[in-house]
């Protein structure tokens, strides 16, 4: 099942798969990968159905332990030969997908009578829900993505779109993980996706080379009238290009997000998307600079860049910022559920200084009968957040209530400093209770 001709469609209860996962990962933004068998089709016609059903039940054994071993992810959905599966980490994602390469290879040399099988694997991230839960416009557009970026792919090789190979970069650079290869194949028009996207590539040497995608209507860099205007210049004005006369202009290398803030001005950039290269249609001046852009309410994507007089080429290397939060529900007649999370995270303060926070949060809900008042539910919440260890909020919330009553919903801030935020949802439905805390970056307001 090789690039569906539309989007794919999900059942009620596959999304409810992804929204269980999501949950228990407590994230809003999700990894997901596509897989697909090369040659599937033409060895079913070569050797018949029962040959082929036998490569695929061997292929969804050697998928499935890599995807979900240590609950790392789940799969989704089977389409044929392909697979749809999910991950909360992007790191986790890329490291899954080669451990698939690494166990089909074993695969081949353990059954010698099967055909050696080859995937191609496509990677996209981003988030996925508003006001927490899963959106399935927003969550089928990553999908569609996900699926595209794998139609480029040869077999055993990993394709990624740029928010996975810029946080799994980031995340595997250690001794252990040194001998990977990463790349940028540059951008492609994708069917369905309506800008152009730029496809990454992680290989282990050991088991072949980096290679860019065969085929796909790959975008090529066309030099903007700016930059031709500049050239002409540099040849006719001699040295009045150089020195304390020169302009300092900022230039993105294919630079995807959407919505981004250069020191908290929003970023307004020369061209259409698609170029290799364009021009930042903001005043810049030497020195450092921050670049950002929201995934989600609590996460935040970094790059420090310092400009120097004249023309900067360059291409961020974000950093991700994630506050973290903090999810738990349980219903009448459990235990008292409890749960922490902590975590590090960072932002830039009005003056341009990097702030750097550790939270660590504590919940807990408890769902019993009232011993006031008969037939009726008592649910208790508790909540303690501290930053840098001091406690910003401790407290505890009562509520009785009918347990036929419609759902309650409270959603109240506990904590802000102008730069983040931290909130508080309490949900109480039927006989079961949902708290949790949340976490916001606010808007950056510079002062220079």
């Amino acid at each position: 099942m090789s690039d569906p001709e539309g989007p794919l469609e999900l059942g009620d209860d596959e999304i409810a798969s992804v929204e269980t996962f999501r949950r228990r990962k407590d994230t809003a933004v999700l990894t997901i990968m596509f897989t697909d068998i090369v040659g599937f089709t033409q060895l079913t016609e070569d050797k018949g159905e029962q040959h082929s059903n036998e490569v695929r039940r061997l292929h969804d054994e050697v998928l499935e332990a890599a995807i979900t071993t240590g609950g790392a992810g789940v799969v989704i959905k089977h389409i044929g030969d392909a697979i749809m599966a999910i991950f909360a980490e992007p790191s986790t994602a890329v490291e899954r997908a080669l451990r698939i390469h690494e166990g089909l290879e074993e695969l081949s040399k353990a059954r010698p009578d099967i055909d050696a099988i080859r995937v191609k694997i496509g990677l996209d991230m981003g988030q996925v829900t508003v006001e927490d839960d899963v959106d399935v416009d927003v969550f089928g557009r990553h999908v569609n993505r996900a699926s595209r970026v794998e139609s480029l792919a040869s077999g055993g090789q990993v394709l990624m779109t740029y928010t996975v190979f810029d946080s799994a970069r980031s995340w595997l650079s250690t001794p252990k993980n040194a001998h990977l290869e990463w790349a940028s194949h540059g951008s492609y028009r994708l069917r369905g996706v309506s800008a152009p996207v730029e496809v990454f590539e992680v290989a282990d040497p050991d088991r072949g080379p980096l290679r860019p995608p065969r085929g796909g209507d790959k975008v090529r860099s066309v030099p903007g009238l700016a930059w031709a205007a500049a050239l002409v210049l540099l040849g006719v004005g001699g040295t009045l290009a150089y020195g304390q006369f020169q302009p300092t202009e900022l230039w993105l290398a294919q630079y995807a997000p959407p919505l981004s803030y250069l020191d908290a001005e929003e970023l307004r950039l020369e061209g259409e998307p698609g170029y290799a290269e364009r021009k930042v249609l903001l005043d810049v001046r030497p020195g450092m600079h921050v670049l950002h852009y929201d995934v989600a309410d609590p996460v935040r994507y970094y790059a420090e860049i310092n400009l120097e007089r004249g023309e900067n080429h360059i291409r961020p290397d974000f950093v991700e910022s994630r506050i973290p939060t903090v999810y738990r529900f349980m219903a009448l007649g459990e235990e008292r559920a409890e749960a922490t999370n902590e975590g590090m995270y960072h932002f830039y303060d009005e003056n341009g200084t990097r702030v750097e926070h550790a939270a660590t949060l504590a919940i807990a809900v408890d769902v019993t009968d009232a011993p006031a008042v008969p037939g009726e539910i008592e649910v208790t919440f508790d909540w303690r957040i501290e930053i840098d260890g001091t406690v910003v909020s401790d407290s505890t919330h009562v509520v009785t209530r009918p347990p036929d009553a419609t759902e309650l919903r409270e959603e109240f801030e506990v904590y802000s400093d102008g730069h983040h935020s931290y909130s508080i949802l309490l949900r109480i439905s039927q006989r079961t209770a949902h708290l949790d805390i949340m976490g916001d970056f606010l808007a950056e307001v510079r002062t220079r």
